[in-house]
């Protein structure tokens, strides 16, 4: 579903970008050249107060107008707090509440080479690959009065990278952009939990290293050149 409605959005920007270019009359041409930078900042489209995702702040540099190098810095997080009451009337009332919260965040840097489809039009399709780091943190909890439970988890993932979007240059120093991205990471992850009942506790803690591939729901953003 994700997948479906990120090319649907890709496909509607597309089409309204292309409409608007062919009702220019006066049209120029406002694409980079070589030496151009730009500073990019992007968002997901599923930002809400408890949680965010493809939050990206970029620097790119242009060796031509179809070849760039963009080093960025992307955060991910989200939190949630839910309060469970269950209440029994078989024999006697018994009330029975569980509190959970937790949070999770993550950081990834990149280095992504992009190879931009010079058209003759503002509107440049592009793909892009390179290295990225990424670590990744979670905490939970939940219990009552007599059990209580808690787990945190720490990821560290290497690997690459894989963008495809397009940039439609509607003035000659800025871009709107919109970009979908794949990671494919190695990784080594450390789990903790620890368990109380009745004053009795176990904890534990394990390694493990994973394969993880992940891709995102489309990024919106502007590029703004200097």
């Amino acid at each position: 579903m994700r997948l479906l409605l990120s090319v649907v959005i890709i496909c509607c920007l597309i089409s309204i970008s292309v409409a608007a270019e062919t009702e220019q009359k006066d049209w120029k041409n406002h694409k980079p050249v070589a030496g151009d930078n730009a500073f990019l900042f992007q968002t997901g489209t599923n930002l809400n107060i408890r949680s965010y995702s493809g939050l990206l702040f970029a620097g790119r540099h242009h060796f031509s107008t179809t070849r760039a190098i963009e080093l960025g810095i992307g955060f991910n997080g989200s939190t949630f707090v839910e309060n469970i009451k269950h209440e029994n009337f078989e024999d006697s009332l018994i009330v029975w509440k569980r509190n959970d919260d937790g949070y999770s965040w993550s950081t990834r840097f990149s280095a992504v080479y992009l190879m931009y489809f010079d058209r003759p039009s503002n509107l440049m399709p592009f793909w892009g690959i390179g290295p990225a780091f990424q670590y990744y943190y979670s905490y939970s909890d939940y219990g009552n009065y007599s059990y209580l439970y808690y787990s945190e988890s720490r990821n560290i993932g290497v690997g690459l990278i894989c963008d495809i979007g397009f940039e439609w240059f509607i003035l000659p120093r800025i871009s709107l952009a919109a970009t979908y991205k794949m990671k494919l990471l190695y990784g080594w992850e450390t789990y903790t939990y620890e368990r109380s009942v009745n004053n009795e506790s176990d904890k534990r803690t394990s390694k493990t290293r994973l394969f993880d591939f992940e891709y995102q729901n489309t990024n919106l953003g502007v590029a703004l050149y200097f």
